[in-house]
C-alpha cells in the first residue's frame, strides 16, 4: 500500500529495499499520479514521503536488538 500517511507491511530490510526501489521507479518513470485500489490517489510528493518513511523505518530497526 502506498499511502503516504498510513503504515506499510515491511517484512525486513531486504523487503524495504525492494519497496523503495519500486517507488523510486515511479519517480524515474515520471509518473505524476498514482491510483491505488486501497487508498486515495497520490502524487509523486506522496511517493517521496513514503520513501523517507521506509528509510527511517530501516534506520530505527537497525538500532533494535530484538
Amino acid at each position: 500500500m502506498l499511502g503516504h500517511d498510513v503504515h506499510s507491511i515491511i517484512m525486513g530490510k531486504a523487503h524495504a529495499e525492494i519497496v523503495v526501489n519500486e517507488l523510486k521507479g515511479f519517480i524515474n518513470d515520471g509518473i505524476k499520479l498514482i491510483l491505488t485500489s486501497h487508498y486515495v490517489s497520490e502524487t509523486i510528493d506522496d511517493v517521496k514521503t513514503k520513501i523517507a518513511y521506509i528509510n527511517r523505518l530501516v534506520e530505527i530497526s537497525e538500532t533494535v536488538s530484538t
